[in-house]
């Protein structure tokens, strides 16, 4: 994709990201945000199936397929998925 369009997306996604309270209905948009963020890098999330919140714009994310990401937000604000790796089957 194009870094356009990651940052177009990354503006969306990060003021939403920021002002998220902790009730389930909100677990389920973070989830969205989050599969947002991974997709838009062309890397692979099928499902969050775990979010591990580390600090403020800073995610542990579990996948259904195995992949784990860490989510942090770079110099200019941007969220940006680092792969942490997959599980063994």
């Amino acid at each position: 994709m194009s870094d356009k369009l990651t940052a177009w997306i990354a503006v969306l996604v990060f003021p939403c990201l920021a002002s998220l309270p902790a009730p389930a209905a909100d677990d389920a948009t973070l989830s969205k945000d989050l599969t947002a963020v991974i997709t838009a890098q062309g890397l692979r999330c099928p499902k969050v199936i775990k979010i591990s919140k580390q600090a403020e714009a800073d995610y542990l994310v579990a996948c259904q397929d195995g992949s784990n990401y860490q989510i942090v937000a770079d110099e200019q604000g941007k969220l940006v998925a680092h792969p942490l790796g997959m599980k063994i089957h």
